[in-house]
């Protein structure tokens, strides 16, 4: 979490004796998107941009089973500004975000109101190159959902390759999908799309090998619940074309 203060705007948990005024904001308990918004670099320069007032990363997170720690240690943002004004405005932007993220999303996808994160239970062993089956060839299965839902996916968590821009490294937390939509119904959509995506992948490795691994795959409620069986979920879903291409990848694959 040191590194987290340093990764943040100018003067993240170093006090600024030019800017005369500040306020502490504890986020520890914010919900756990709106809290990925506030530590963000791009909502701190959004911030600064509007206001004038500059926003520092102080603490860390602190878990449920840790409560009783120190305040002083729980993760929180410092606004400080030269004036009582701009300060004012900057921490109002700062609640702003806090009691309603939809008027301020920064994060991937930003200005789409509504987001959610979709996990990838699979195990990201070696061999299994769990992050080019989840994209699929080109990123074919990614757009395929972006196309049919009308929204935007991200490939987000430990393996992905996606940078978070607040930390300067991938998120320490399993890989999963971040989706991004104008309004619930294809918001609803892009999750059943997601977790067909994920479950075809489960089923996959189970066939690679995984299940000697005592990894057990979900994939037959999900192909049970929406009608389809087997293969022809990932036909149904990506198109012959992309199946052919992904099935001579995992030929290839030693």
């Amino acid at each position: 979490n040191q590194q987290l203060q340093m990764r943040g705007v100018t003067g993240a948990g170093v006090p600024m004796p030019f800017m005369q005024h500040s306020h502490e904001i504890d986020i520890n308990d914010v919900p756990w998107e709106r809290r990925t918004h506030l530590t963000m670099t791009a909502t701190h320069m959004r911030i600064n941009k509007e206001t004038g007032s500059v926003i520092s990363i102080l603490g860390r997170y602190v878990g449920p089973e840790e409560l009783k720690t120190e305040d002083d240690k729980r993760l929180r943002l410092r606004v400080s500004a030269m004036s009582a004004e701009m300060l004012d405005a900057g921490v109002n932007m700062v609640y702003k975000l806090i009691n309603d993220g939809n008027s301020y999303t920064w994060a991937p996808g930003g200005g789409l109101p509504f987001s959610e994160k979709v996990t990838i239970d699979i195990p990201n062993v070696p061999g299994f190159n769990l992050k080019y089956r989840i994209i699929g060839p080109q990123g074919g299965f990614i757009k395929h959902i972006e196309e049919r839902a009308g929204i935007r996916v991200f490939l987000r968590g430990r393996g992905s390759g996606f940078i978070e821009g607040a930390l300067g490294r991938e998120m320490e937390e399993t890989m999963f999908l971040y989706l991004a939509s104008r309004d619930r119904e294809s918001l609803e959509l892009a999750r059943v799309l997601a977790r067909n995506l994920i479950d075809t992948v489960a089923q996959d490795y189970v066939d690679w090998g995984g299940g000697s691994r005592g990894f057990n795959s979900k994939s037959g409620d999900a192909q049970r619940q929406y009608g389809v069986q087997d293969n022809d979920l990932m036909t149904k879903l990506y198109g012959e074309q992309l199946y052919a291409a992904d099935a001579m990848a995992r030929a290839a694959t030693p």
